[in-house]
């Protein structure tokens, strides 16, 4: 995965039903990291339940201005989401 050869770090994969129930997992300390889109984790992010760390986008998240983007940290890397039926 390009986020570990970048960061330097390693995860393991842990498989869940969907968006929500790994959301849940996360504000509930049962994982401590997860790669995942704002608009999904926003009210988790507004209630405090959760920290951005940084945004994988090339610009950063209007609603978030002091989130630095993964550019500004150093690594070249941009995620986009997609939405299919």
């Amino acid at each position: 995965m390009q986020f570990e050869e970048s960061t330097g770090t390693q995860f393991g994969y842990v498989g869940y039903e969907g968006t929500g129930e790994r959301l849940r997992a996360l504000a509930g300390g049962h994982i401590t990291v997860a790669i995942e889109d704002y608009h999904s984790a926003r009210a988790f992010v507004e209630n405090g339940d959760l920290n951005v760390l940084a945004a994988a986008t090339s610009e950063r998240i209007e609603e978030l201005p002091e989130t630095p983007t993964l550019k500004e940290l150093g690594h070249d890397l941009e995620f986009w989401l997609l939405v299919a039926l």
